[in-house]
C-alpha cells in the first residue's frame, strides 16, 4: 500500500513536472556522455599544451603566465594571446582536485553539460510556450560531435559559447546589466566575444517602440541600455587581470592588450590540416584533435558537428532570410 502511494505520488509529481523531468534526462545524458572517461587521453593533447597548461600555472601563481615577455617549459606555451577568464575558470577544479588531465577538463565538462540547458532557455525566449520545441534543441545539441569533444578537453571555446548564451538568455528576457556581466566573462575569455555587441544592437532595434510619441523616451532608453552594456563589459575585462594589475600594472596591462592585437592581425602560421573560415559552418573539414595506434588498432579524436545540426542550421538560416524578404517582417 505504501509503495503504490509513493509510486502514485512519484508520477504525479512527473506528471505536473514532465517537462522538468524530461530536460533532467538530457541533462543526465548530456553529462555522462561528455564525462564517462574524460581523464583519457592521459596527457596534454592538441592546445592544451597551451591552455590547460597556462591554467596550471594560475593555481601555482606563476606570474610568467600572465605576460607576453616571458619563457615556458619546451613542449608547452603560455596563453596571453587570449584573456584569461576561461583559464581562470579552468583553474578552479586544477585548484581544489590538483593537476591532473582530469582536473584541468572538469571546467569545459561542467559549461558543455550546462550549454544543453542554457539552448532549452534560449528556444524559451525566442518562442515562448514551446517546450516540445526547447527540449528537442536541449537533445540535439546534447548529441552534437563537436560540444562533446570540447567538453573533453580543455581549451575555453566551450565555456565561451556559454557565456555567450548566457548573454543572449538574458538579453531576451530583458535583464541587461545580468546580460552585460555575460557578455564582459565572454570577452575576457576571448576577443570574439564582441560579436555580442551586433546581437545586442540588434535586440534594441527589435525591442524599438517606433511610434512617434514614444520615439525619444525609447531611443534614450536604448542609448542607456547600450552604454550599461559596454560599460560592465569593459570593467569585467579590466577586472579578469587583476593578478596581473597587481603584479606588474596598469603600464604592462596597455602593452599586453597591444601585442595581443598585434598577434591575431599579423599572424601567418598554417597547419596543413587546416580548414578555410566558411568550412565550419557547413561541417566540411573537421579538426583532427588526437590520433594514436597500435596492436592494429587505430584511436582518433575529431572536433566534427553533427550534420543535423551544421546542415540543418544552414538551411534554416537561409530559409529565415528568404521568408524575412518575402514577408518584409
Amino acid at each position: 500500500m505504501l509503495y503504490n502511494s509513493l509510486m502514485q505520488a512519484i508520477f504525479a509529481i512527473v506528471k505536473a513536472r514532465k517537462y522538468t523531468a524530461l530536460l533532467l534526462l538530457v541533462l543526465l545524458f548530456s553529462f555522462v556522455t561528455k564525462a564517462w572517461r574524460i581523464n583519457q587521453p592521459d596527457e596534454y593533447y592538441f592546445d592544451e599544451i597551451y591552455y590547460g597548461f597556462t591554467a596550471e600555472q594560475y593555481t601555482k601563481a606563476n606570474m610568467d603566465a600572465w605576460v607576453f615577455d616571458t619563457t615556458a617549459p619546451k613542449g608547452f606555451a603560455y596563453t596571453w594571446d587570449h584573456p584569461p577568464t576561461g583559464k581562470l575558470l579552468m583553474s578552479v577544479p586544477i585548484k581544489i582536485i590538483g593537476v591532473s588531465s582530469l582536473s584541468r577538463r572538469v571546467a569545459p565538462l561542467l559549461f558543455g553539460t550546462f550549454l544543453t540547458v542554457l539552448v532549452y532557455y534560449f528556444y524559451l525566449a525566442l518562442f515562448p510556450g514551446q517546450r516540445i520545441g526547447a527540449l528537442l534543441s536541449a537533445l540535439i545539441i546534447s548529441l552534437d560531435g563537436l560540444v562533446l569533444s570540447m567538453s573533453r578537453i580543455a581549451l575555453v571555446d566551450v565555456i565561451l559559447t556559454t557565456l555567450v548564451l548566457c548573454s543572449a538568455v538574458f538579453m531576451w528576457r530583458g535583464k541587461i546589466i545580468l546580460s552585460a556581466i555575460f557578455f564582459g566573462l565572454a570577452v575576457s575569455t576571448k576577443w570574439t566575444g564582441l560579436y555580442l555587441l551586433s546581437v545586442m544592437f540588434l535586440h534594441q532595434l527589435m525591442v524599438f517602440d517606433w511610434r512617434k510619441s514614444k520615439a525619444v523616451l525609447n531611443l534614450k532608453n536604448m542609448l542607456m541600455n547600450v552604454t550599461k552594456f559596454i560599460s560592465i563589459g569593459i570593467i569585467i575585462y579590466i577586472l579578469s587581470y587583476t593578478p596581473l594589475l597587481l603584479h606588474f600594472g596598469w603600464e604592462k596591462f596597455v602593452d599586453l592588450q597591444k601585442q595581443m592585437y598585434w598577434y591575431h592581425t599579423g599572424l601567418k602560421a598554417t597547419h596543413p590540416f587546416q580548414s578555410k573560415a566558411y568550412m565550419w559552418p557547413l561541417d566540411i573539414k573537421p579538426v583532427w584533435l588526437w590520433v594514436k595506434s597500435g596492436f592494429g588498432v587505430v584511436q582518433s579524436i575529431y572536433a566534427v558537428g553533427n550534420p543535423l545540426v551544421f546542415w540543418g542550421g544552414a538551411i534554416c538560416v537561409v530559409a529565415v532570410c528568404v521568408e524575412a524578404v518575402r514577408t518584409k517582417s
